[in-house]
């Protein structure tokens, strides 16, 4: 299925990619085996792995995911890959980019995590037209959770979000 929908979208590169790095870890998965029924609770890394394979799809931007360390799915740590999810989805919408980086690490207090786009950034100064997206997708997230989101961004310089929350 996934060459005949290739072969549809040859003149499409970036829809060529997706369905290339989709069928990649569909691959993956099968040679080395998914958690099945009866296995524990996915944990951070599927989850944080799962959100990243959305927004490729979704958005055909590959993002590329680094992840250290693993741990279950509490409400910070599920607020934590909400906040992952929207900074990754406006990294794909706005930043001109093909590529988007998502490092997340699981510390002994703490899981953070890094999303970064080296694409057109923005001037986090100036409030933005569509409202207060910034603040109720990323940062407000975080704070019911008791954590934190750091902004870095600059126009013509790529955006940064440093994420955390406690474990």
């Amino acid at each position: 299925q996934t060459l005949a929908l290739m072969q549809r979208s040859a003149d499409d590169p970036r829809r060529m990619v997706t369905l290339a790095r989709r069928q990649e870890r569909e691959l993956r998965s099968w040679l080395y085996g998914a958690p099945t029924a009866g296995d524990a609770a996915p944990g951070l890394a599927a989850l944080v792995e799962a959100i990243c394979a959305q927004v490729e799809d979704d958005h055909h931007v590959r993002v590329d995911l680094v992840v250290v360390g693993d741990t279950e799915v509490t409400p910070a740590v599920d607020a934590l890959s909400g906040a992952v999810r929207e900074a990754l989805v406006n990294a794909a919408k706005h930043s001109g980019q093909d590529v988007v980086a998502v490092f997340v690490e699981v510390q002994p207090h703490q899981v953070v995590a890094f999303v970064r786009d080296t694409g057109k950034g923005f001037d986090a100064s100036i409030p933005s037209p569509e409202g207060r997206g910034i603040e109720l997708s990323v940062r407000e997230l975080l704070a019911r959770a008791v954590g934190q989101a750091i902004l870095t961004a600059a126009p013509g310089h790529g955006v940064e979000w440093e994420l955390g929350v406690p474990r």
